[in-house]
């Protein structure tokens, strides 16, 4: 039997003060994906988010969690200079990353 409009006004009001909210933006086509997931182990998918997240917390309590700068591509002559150096016997390759510290500290900030 479908709900009136009562029931769903109460249902609503109820969820506003019991629950928060969260909005999630997933890439296009991860929606059906986590859908999917979510089916196969037999939940919901706000359930599955739920506990995904618990469970990521409960396995990382105390970590520090740094976010990763955003990189730009690297282009061909970046790759070739990548070869290019892992190419080179190791202890030249040291020396040099050493100059390249040393100038780096020396850089003006």
């Amino acid at each position: 039997m479908p709900k009136s409009n009562a029931q769903k006004l109460a249902q609503q009001k109820y969820d506003q003060k019991s629950y928060d909210q969260i909005l999630v933006k997933v890439k296009k086509g991860k929606r059906e994906e986590y859908k999917q997931s979510a089916d196969e182990l037999g939940l919901g998918q706000m359930e599955l988010f739920r506990l995904a997240v618990e469970e990521y917390i409960s396995n990382h309590a105390g970590e520090v969690m740094t976010p990763q700068p955003k990189t730009e591509p690297l282009t061909a002559a970046d790759k070739q200079l990548i070869d290019e150096f892992a190419r080179l016997p190791v202890d030249v390759q040291k020396c040099f990353l050493k100059t390249f510290k040393a100038i780096n500290q020396n850089a003006p900030q």
